[in-house]
């Protein structure tokens, strides 16, 4: 079982932190295509930024 039956390849949105603005931290929505080497059962890794990114159920918005 994986996260949100999210499979090798799968496209999802999320949100990722953009800064510190005056009203405290921002955040945008991106879009990234799921590691497959890096799927577990309550967190995916997506190819976003220099090192990955970690989407989990704070930060997942949906499936693409």
């Amino acid at each position: 079982m994986t996260f949100k039956d999210i499979k090798a390849g799968d496209k999802i949105t999320f949100n990722s932190y953009a800064g510190r603005g005056l009203k405290g931290p921002e955040y945008k929505r991106k879009t990234a295509k799921v590691n497959p080497l890096l799927i577990f059962e309550n967190h995916v890794v997506v190819n976003y930024g220099t090192f990955g990114q970690v989407v989990d159920q704070g930060n997942f918005i949906k499936k693409s």
